[in-house]
């Protein structure tokens, strides 16, 4: 039983850094998908927010901050989800309206 415990334990810490690759990687899918929309041109500030909040979520994953990288991940990926959305719905640059 203690064994068990034991094994527990030592491959638990080695699920984070999974989960905050997964988050990571989203987070960059979605901020591709957005620019690819033409978010950085017609929905600036929440690709820009996706592409600060991904550059932090880098730098705590660096530190070794998984919690923090997580939830900066996931901030990231919301913003780039609304700034694609906000670029495909918008009016073409320079249409009138």
């Amino acid at each position: 039983m203690r064994l068990l415990t034991a094994a527990t334990l030592l491959a638990a810490p080695g699920c984070a850094p999974l989960g905050v690759a997964s988050a990571l990687d989203e987070a960059e899918q979605a901020l591709v998908a957005a620019t690819e929309a033409g978010a950085e041109a017609r929905a600036a500030y929440p690709w820009w927010s996706a592409r600060a909040y991904l550059d932090l979520a880098r730098t705590a994953d660096g530190h070794a901050d998984f919690e923090g990288a997580a939830t900066f991940a996931k901030r990231a990926r919301a913003f780039a989800v609304e700034a694609r959305r906000a670029a495909t719905t918008s009016a073409a640059p320079g249409a009138k309206p």
